[in-house]
C-alpha cells in the first residue's frame, strides 16, 4: 500500500494541522489515520497507522501554507 500525491497531501495537511491546533504527535496520527480510512475504507486500520507513521517519520512532508485550503 503506497500513498499517492493527494493522498500524501492530505495526510500532510491533516498531521500539520492538528500539530498546529496544538495536538500531541498521537493523536495527530490518530486522525491522520482516520483521514487516510475515509479516502480508503478498505484500508486496515493498524496497517494504515504503521504506513503513515512511517511516510511522516522518513519522508520531507511539506507544511501546508494555510489551514484553510
Amino acid at each position: 500500500m503506497l500513498l499517492s500525491e493527494d493522498d500524501l497531501e492530505a495526510v500532510a495537511h491533516a498531521y500539520h494541522g492538528q500539530i498546529v491546533f496544538g495536538s500531541n504527535i498521537y493523536i495527530a496520527l490518530e486522525l491522520v489515520t482516520i483521514v487516510y480510512q475515509h479516502h480508503h475504507p478498505y484500508a486496515i486500520a493498524n496497517n494504515t497507522r504503521i504506513m503513515v507513521e512511517g511516510v511522516l517519520a522518513h519522508h520531507q512532508v511539506p507544511e501546508p501554507t494555510s489551514l484553510f485550503q
